[in-house]
């Protein structure tokens, strides 16, 4: 379910805590995959701007951990979310190369 921009605003910072426990605590992969999911929910609730944040800390996170670790579809998946975020806030190249870049992996 979308949520709106307040209700996403409201349950950010539980989403901020949540990311830092998992920093401590789970395997890069999940991380990830966390970190891409809230992307999404930040998205659809029309907060690109705060998704492509999230994504950029988890393609941070991604850069520090051995790339054998996280699963090539997962890191795909960061990848369209990212193009997805581009192309809301009217960076449509960016996004277009983004997006030819994952279909053809």
């Amino acid at each position: 379910k979308d949520l709106s921009p307040q209700q996403f605003l409201l349950q950010e910072p539980l989403h901020s805590a949540r990311s830092a426990l998992l920093s401590l605590t789970a395997s890069p992969e999940q991380q990830l995959r966390f970190s891409t999911s809230l992307a999404a929910s930040a998205r659809s609730s029309g907060q690109p701007h705060r998704a492509l944040g999230w994504l950029d800390q988890a393609q941070r996170d991604l850069r520090k951990t051995e790339s054998a670790v996280v699963q090539r579809g997962d890191v795909l998946r960061l990848y369209w979310e990212r193009a997805q975020c581009l192309w809301e806030i009217n960076e449509q190249r960016e996004a277009l190369a983004i997006a030819k870049a994952v279909t053809s992996e």
